[in-house]
């Protein structure tokens, strides 16, 4: 049944996304491939979807990062990215859920080089360097924090739920800018003396 299945899944071009990841490891790495080629649609049951991920919160944006598994990718982003559900999800043509995963791996892989320029950018002095500043990477949690003690947020849930990932990440940014003209100025003030 399921050699017919993939059959007819190769020989139409067209199944679920549910049907798809059923009968996956039985399909030719030709047919898998074919998938992972697929374009991201701009319209699903007749409703534009995103054109980006800018406008998702922060806590959205980490879902997408820590996808693991190969259905996982066919199904979170649909759900996480434009509210739908895993039934609508799963009843799509695969080539929708197919072009919209690969789609999201480049966003994900373009915000992701965002946020490690930002570390990129800051310099330390070599007394910053030797008191050990390159070990204060916090992760995730000292993002959160950080965003939520900069606006007077008490609620670490509620900077993951609704603010987006653009305003860490300009605050970030804008942080990173402010270090650095501060050192510069340092640097200035103590060569007049």
């Amino acid at each position: 049944a399921i050699r017919r299945q993939r059959q007819m899944c190769i020989r139409d071009r067209t199944c679920t996304t549910a049907h798809f990841l059923a009968i996956m490891e039985c399909l030719t790495e030709e047919s898998v491939e074919s998938v992972k080629g697929a374009k991201r649609v701009s319209t699903f049951k007749g409703k534009p979807l995103k054109t980006d991920i800018n406008g998702i919160m922060y806590g959205e944006l980490l879902q997408l990062m820590e996808i693991k598994t190969i259905s996982e990718e066919f199904i979170k982003p649909m759900q996480i990215v434009e509210g739908l559900t895993e039934e609508e999800v799963l009843k799509a043509d695969v080539s929708v859920t197919a072009g919209y995963r690969n789609w999201i791996i480049d966003e994900v892989k373009r915000v992701s080089k965002m946020f490690e320029a930002l570390g990129e950018t800051m310099s330390y002095s070599s007394e910053e360097i030797a008191a050990g500043v390159t070990s204060l990477n916090f992760g995730t949690f000292g993002i959160v924090d950080s965003y939520a003690k900069r606006m007077g947020i008490i609620d670490h849930d509620y900077v993951l739920q609704c603010v987006p990932w653009v305003v860490i990440y300009q605050c970030m940014k804008m942080d990173n800018e402010v270090v650095a003209y501060q050192r510069r100025l340092q640097k200035l003030i103590y060569k007049k003396k």
